[in-house]
């Protein structure tokens, strides 16, 4: 808490320092920095004095606030996870961020959090909740991650690259609308460089979005590496506990009685490397959240085979053969891969772009191919135990569910589904 407290002013107080030099005031500006910093101390300083956490009966007790006091009370049995991480600076003074997962909804208000509490308290609240036997760390580790393959896996898969792609984009976009005073001296100097051969703006501009392409893919490697580098998955009685990272370190412990399904996630850029990651439903947790998405990830990347295997592992009775979808389900995929295409061809046409249309209509074979491998990737597999269900293109997706956890089907056809005697089937 009073670490917190001090980052929180602190950079405020940063910030304002830093204007007073820029200014030529600093004695006066420095003052009011100082009253920050000491006023965001000593409302940390009353936070962490109200602060109290304990196991009161059968339910987690918090109680926080200094002006009105916030009292949350959890049922033991309303608890879906425990999460023990450990940024940096919480390593350096032997801290552990606690967050307790507990609502039905498996969002940011399903969350508890305590945000600095020493290692042995962290780890006593752990098991007093989830049952001394089911934290041990005897356990020998059932999967561990290879860092040549987190970078690799960083580096092609959509998930890290986003960020700094975003990043390269907008410093290109700057770059272009810096005009002349940027560009001419750059373009000069190259041209100057391969003795007036090439055309200096052009070749400027290769060598800027080379570097730019470089930096996204380093930093979406480095950044799989720190984010599930040391990651290892054991697995005491009754549960699945899963560590990982190189400078944030985060421990995940998943109760067995919870878990729904499994899935193995495959993006299209990592099917040629044969690489997958593998998630949990858990009942209650939402895959997709921000404290959700890394609560159900039990490997971040691996071989595709070394993935089937940890499911088989995990759920013994998976079934090992899933039977692909009839022929005449394929003409259904290419039409919804190539109409929409078809429809912008048109309206360029009609407005008189045809240029532009024709350029258009040249996205009608990677729509193709999207409808085909589409097709391809439908299957399911059935062994009376658990069933198998595998969909999609741009991220494949195979999911083994017991057909106990699941709460509805539906099955819905559209009239050009019940004309080639078609259905589809949540």
């Amino acid at each position: 808490m009073l670490l917190a407290a001090g980052g929180v002013a602190g950079l405020p107080a940063i910030i304002i320092v830093g204007l007073a030099i820029a200014q030529g005031e600093v004695g006066r500006i420095a003052n009011i920095a100082l009253t920050v910093l000491v006023a965001g101390i000593g409302w940390g300083v009353a936070e962490w004095w109200r602060f109290r956490f304990g196991v009161v009966g059968d339910s987690l007790v918090v109680e926080r606030g200094i002006f009105t006091l916030e009292r949350k009370v959890v049922p033991r049995d309303r608890i879906r996870g425990i999460d023990l991480s450990a940024p940096v600076i919480h390593r350096l003074l032997g801290l552990r961020r606690v967050t307790v997962d507990a609502a039905a909804e498996g969002g940011k208000g399903s969350e508890l959090s305590l945000s600095a509490v020493s290692i042995a308290d962290g780890e006593a609240l752990q098991r007093e909740l989830l049952g001394e036997s089911t934290v041990a760390e005897a356990a020998a580790p059932i999967a561990e991650a290879d860092l040549r393959t987190l970078a690799v896996a960083g580096a092609t898969g959509p998930r890290w690259l986003a960020v700094p792609f975003g990043i390269a984009a907008a410093t290109a976009g700057a770059l272009a609308a810096a005009g002349e005073d940027v560009w001419r001296p750059l373009a000069d100097g190259a041209r100057d460089r391969v003795g007036g051969l090439a055309d200096g703006g052009v070749l400027t501009a290769l060598l800027i979005g080379a570097a730019l392409l470089i930096a996204v893919v380093v930093t979406a490697a480095v950044a799989s590496v720190l984010s599930d580098g040391r990651f290892r998955l054991t697995t005491p009685p009754g549960r699945l506990v899963s560590e990982r990272g190189l400078l944030r370190r985060r421990q995940v412990s998943i109760d067995r009685g919870r878990l729904a399904a499994l899935g193995i996630r495959e993006p299209l850029t990592w099917r040629p490397l044969r690489l997958a990651g593998v998630r949990a439903r858990i009942t209650g947790v939402g895959a997709d959240s921000g404290a959700g998405a890394g609560r159900t990830q039990l490997h971040p990347a691996t071989d595709i085979t070394v993935a089937e295997a940890l499911v088989r592992r995990i759920l013994p009775a998976v079934p090992r053969d899933a039977r692909g979808h009839p022929r005449r389900a394929l003409s259904r995929r290419i039409v919804r891969a190539t109409v929409p295409v078809a429809l912008l061809v048109l309206s360029l046409g009609l407005v008189g772009r045809l240029g532009w249309a024709i350029a258009a209509a040249a996205l009608l074979v990677p729509a193709v191919w999207i409808g085909r491998d589409r097709w391809r990737s439908l299957a399911t597999g059935f062994n009376g135990r658990l069933l198998r269900l595998r969909e999609g293109s741009f991220s494949r997706r195979t999911t083994i569910v017991d057909p106990a956890a699941i709460v509805e089907y539906r099955l819905r056809s559209s009239p050009f589904q019940r004309r080639v005697d078609l259905s589809t089937m949540e």
